[in-house]
C-alpha cells in the first residue's frame, strides 16, 4: 500500500513539474468566506472538573496526547488525562 502511495506522489510531482509554469493558471478562485483557525496551545486542552466527561468528550477526543494532553487543576495540583480508543 505504501509503495502505491509513494508512486502516486511521484507521479503527481512529475505532472506538476512537466506543466510548470502553465499549471499556475489552472487554479480555482475560492468561493465563500475563508475560515481561519488559531493554532492550538496547551491551554486549549484544559478540562473543567465541574463538568461531566460526556460534556467534555469532544475536547478529550481531539487533544494531542503527546504535545497537549488534556489536563485539569484540582486543589493546587495539575492532573493529566490521556484518552485512546480501544482496538
Amino acid at each position: 500500500m505504501q509503495n502505491a502511495v509513494g508512486e502516486k506522489i511521484l507521479e503527481m510531482c512529475e505532472s506538476f513539474l512537466n506543466d510548470w509554469p502553465n499549471i499556475l493558471t489552472k487554479g480555482a478562485i475560492q468561493t465563500g468566506e475563508p475560515s481561519f483557525y488559531k493554532k492550538r496551545t496547551a491551554e486549549d486542552s484544559r478540562l473543567d472538573p465541574n463538568l461531566s466527561l460526556a460534556e467534555q468528550f469532544n475536547l478529550l477526543r481531539v487533544v494531542d496526547n503527546d504535545r497537549y494532553p488534556a489536563f485539569f487543576d484540582w486543589n493546587g495540583r495539575r492532573y493529566i488525562l490521556k484518552i485512546a480508543a480501544a482496538k
